[in-house]
């Protein structure tokens, strides 16, 4: 064992680092790497339908590859950057996940071999890599021009955006928090405030996109509920006046931009997505990510949008704890 390897698992335990800048600047007392390219780790679990959410929650506590996860890590995966790239997963509100910057990633190989973890490694020359986790499609060139529009609709004054696991963000979607009293959970509004005209269609389109996608891809494991399309997916974008004309399975959106640069707040840090539904059949979340160019700061872009379901509906539908009646 290295030197640095030596340190680095004492300096985790019981230590959390919420991005691994944090974790190999105390391994090897660097700032950051001179490498500003990030991949994509996703920390994959054994096999549990659902994790309790005061679990899930904990992920942005306990950091990159914590104590408290480690004994029931499946699986890391490590997803590695191409300028456009689009996956399909299921089951990621339980599992957390974060980049890495790519020159780090051999070092933090060794730290998951000497943690006795299975891990993988998926190139971006690979066109499309399929596993019964994860489907990742490189180079979807085809998408270029929307997710460029998608940038420069979107507001660049931070006052606008919703800092959240260092990504600025717009969301839409259902929420729970506006509705009447045991009514269902309604469409937000806050999107109308930055951009309802420009924004709003093209994040549709981009969910059309992926739901056409990952139904060619992986298909769907089980049946989505159609009262559930029907009442909520289909109607994305009715309280602006939208009427989707194709098929649409997801019932929220993130719409995020993180900097390309050395500071750490340009890597996500740790965490799962735990409002996301954990049911069988409506546990899938999918991302289309792209490196887009800021003209007026002659600078690059990661644009990160995810596509999602929505917890606080499958507890309208079925009750907090519930499967769906079919299921």
């Amino acid at each position: 064992m290295s030197g640095w390897q030596a340190s680095a698992l004492p300096a985790m335990s019981p230590r959390s680092f919420i991005n691994t800048d944090a974790m190999f600047r105390s391994v090897n007392n660097r700032n950051c790497s001179s490498c500003v390219l990030t991949a994509l780790v996703i920390e994959e679990l054994k096999e549990a339908v659902r994790y309790p959410l005061s679990f899930c929650r904990l992920a942005k506590h306990d950091g990159v590859l914590g104590e408290c996860r480690r004994g029931v890590i499946k699986k890391v995966h490590i997803v590695m950057p191409s300028a456009i790239q689009m996956y399909h997963v299921s089951g990621l509100e339980r599992c957390c996940h974060y980049t890495i910057r790519i020159d780090d990633i051999s070092k933090f190989l060794s730290i998951c071999g000497d943690l006795d973890l299975e891990m993988e490694v998926y190139p971006s020359y690979v066109a499309v890599r399929e596993t019964d986790f994860i489907t990742i499609r490189n180079n979807m060139f085809h998408l270029t021009k929307v997710m460029q529009d998608i940038y420069n609709a979107m507001p660049k004054v931070t006052s606008l955006l919703k800092k959240r696991n260092s990504n600025f963000s717009i969301t839409y979607g259902y929420s729970g928090r506006n509705r009447s009293k045991g009514g269902p959970p309604v469409l937000t509004t806050g999107i109308g405030d930055v951009d309802s005209v420009t924004l709003l269609p093209l994040l549709l389109h981009i969910l059309c996109e992926l739901t056409e996608d990952r139904k060619q891809c992986v298909g769907m494991e089980q049946p989505v509920d159609k009262v559930r399309l029907r009442n909520f997916s289909q109607c994305m974008g009715d309280n602006f006046g939208y009427i989707l004309k194709r098929e649409n399975i997801f019932e929220g959106v993130d719409c995020a931009i993180r900097i390309i640069d050395e500071h750490p707040d340009s890597l996500l840090s740790a965490h799962c997505d735990e409002m996301n539904d954990w049911r069988p059949g409506s546990n899938f979340c999918s991302v289309v990510k792209a490196i887009v160019d800021d003209r007026i700061r002659n600078s690059k872009v990661n644009l990160t949008i995810v596509a999602y379901s929505r917890k606080v509906i499958g507890d309208y539908l079925y009750g907090p704890g519930n499967y769906p009646v079919n299921a």
